[in-house]
């Protein structure tokens, strides 16, 4: 794959960050790495001259930011939206905001990337939405998961019923 644009959101450190090394390695490719952590990005993709950089929060005024990016990138081949928010409490103290936040980022954050791609993605294009096991498996295997397990869940069903 070569000559394409991708968006990675979530893009500094675990699966993200591999992801963005990959997809750079292949010069031809522009390589758009988003995440809360400009600095840290900075310094992981510090000399790949085909990665470019930019905060980007799930938690906060997502279609604003991500409609700011997006046009000023141009057409979008691939987006892989790879972010996530883990809350690990037993279900009796999970608070309001933890669930919120997790869903903000894990579910609703996602489908207003995805709003404010779709518009860069006028010559077709590739959405990845990455999830986890515990979205299918829930709390038995994942026992203090449940507002992660849920809205993990509940982006597997928004990425079948895009789809």
């Amino acid at each position: 794959m070569s000559n394409k644009t991708i968006v990675v959101v979530g893009a500094s450190r675990g699966i993200g960050k591999a992801l963005v090394e990959i997809f750079a390695s292949n010069s031809e490719n522009r390589v758009i790495a988003l995440s809360r952590d400009l600095e840290k990005m900075k310094e992981l993709f510090y000399g790949n001259s085909n990665v470019f950089a930019y905060p980007f929060d799930l938690l906060h005024n997502v279609q604003n930011e991500a409609k700011t990016i997006f046009e000023g990138i141009g057409n979008i081949d691939i987006l892989i939206n790879n972010a996530g928010k883990l809350v690990n409490k037993p279900f009796p103290e999970i608070t309001h905001s933890d669930l919120s936040e997790c869903y903000q980022v894990n579910v609703i954050g996602v489908m207003e990337t995805v709003q404010a791609a779709l518009p860069q993605m006028v010559h077709g294009g590739h959405i990845v939405n990455i999830s986890s096991m515990g979205g299918f498996q829930g709390s038995v295997k994942f026992a203090g998961l449940s507002a992660y397990s849920t809205s993990k869940a509940a982006l597997c069903s928004f990425t079948e019923m895009f789809a």
